[in-house]
């Protein structure tokens, strides 16, 4: 399937759909960075996908960019304030970024 997205950006594909999948499989592939350059081409093709803009502040946050998690997170909350998987407050986001930043520094040490 990953490689089926690959050749279909390479021929020239641009959707947001296409690049979301592309981030997913990505990310199950672990390659988080990778991913993230996936789900910012297709936000710049579709600003408001809050789907995309969710996967790509997860992502964010697996490599340790919490910041740009949190205003991914931020923008999705402001802009679609009635998604139900999203209601929050800025306070809650950072919390959440210090709470994986804690358990990444945690896991990092041990490696």
């Amino acid at each position: 399937m990953h490689q089926q997205l690959e050749t279909a950006v390479k021929k020239g594909g641009r959707s947001a759909q296409l690049f979301r999948d592309l981030g997913a499989s990505l990310e199950w592939l672990q390659q988080p960075r990778q991913a993230i350059d996936a789900y910012t081409k297709g936000l710049e093709l579709a600003a408001d996908d809050a789907t995309l803009r969710v996967m790509r502040a997860w992502a964010k946050l697996s490599v340790g960019d919490a910041d740009g998690a949190v205003k991914d997170f931020e923008y999705v909350a402001q802009k679609h304030p009635g998604l139900g998987y999203l209601r929050a407050d800025s306070a809650t986001f950072e919390n959440l970024s210090r709470h994986y930043q804690a358990k990444l520094t945690q896991t990092n040490s041990f490696g």
